[in-house]
């Protein structure tokens, strides 16, 4: 839910009309995961933990 609300995924709709996210995003999330180093994910998580205030 937190990569959703905070911009790390990207929403999409399919056909039907049914709310998700793009695959693209999704695989970017996953490649980012694998290859952050501990500075980045500290960085990531204060940002992310402040754009809630």
């Amino acid at each position: 839910m937190m990569v959703l609300t905070n911009g790390h995924l990207t929403m999409a709709e399919n056909p039907a009309g049914r709310a998700g996210v793009t695959v693209a995003s999704v695989e970017a999330e996953k490649r980012w995961r694998a290859n952050a180093t501990i500075r980045a994910r500290s960085a990531r998580l204060l940002k992310d933990t402040f754009s809630w205030f």
